[in-house]
């Protein structure tokens, strides 16, 4: 069993505080608004991906879960405004890999329906404004095979807006420990 927590009820910390705070604490995992939690950030618009790597790293030290629903809404809008400014700009495709960290086969795993999810909503942004979004496959991240790969291009089922990165030595696989 794991007990987690509404972090704002520990009102603002720096990021480094509050992920160590909520394992003195006892939590195993967090509930994060971040612009209620964390000093460095007064709203969404404030959140920068270096933020967003000192969070990852922090709790993932003091071993804090985090549900993964306002990162992954942070980055989809994120994604969605990249297609819009890279149209704007006259770019013809804006690529993507479908995640940051080094993932474990069960978390791949896990994270594949969170992909989808994602991946379906900046798509219909994509086929809005008529832009092209490709996918990067890496074996540590959820899109991480042929098979998973082909699945995610049947669900999407747009060739016009939707594109694959080919980078081979992304797809190699290293032991995991």
């Amino acid at each position: 069993m794991k007990i987690g927590v509404r972090a704002h009820d520990y009102g603002k910390h720096s990021i480094e505080g509050l992920a160590s705070l909520l394992r003195e604490e006892g939590y195993d995992g967090a509930q994060l608004a971040l612009p209620k939690v964390f000093e460095e950030i007064d709203s969404y618009e404030d959140i920068r991906l270096s933020h967003i790597e000192r969070i990852r790293r922090a709790f993932e030290k003091n071993r804090v879960e985090i549900p993964d629903r306002s990162v992954r809404e942070y980055a989809v809008e994120t994604l969605k405004n990249c297609l819009l400014y890279a149209k704007e700009m006259g770019a013809g495709v804006v690529g993507t890999e479908t995640a940051y960290p080094r993932l474990s086969r069960e978390e791949r795993a896990a994270w594949c329906p969170y992909m989808m999810d994602s991946l379906m909503r900046v798509m219909e942004e994509a086929q809005r404004i008529d832009m092209k979004l490709a996918i990067e496959p890496v074996y540590w991240h959820p899109l991480a095979d042929l098979e998973t790969t082909l699945k995610t291009i049947r669900m999407v089922d747009d060739p016009e807006h939707l594109r694959l990165i080919f980078d081979a030595s992304n797809l190699l696989e290293f032991p995991e420990t």
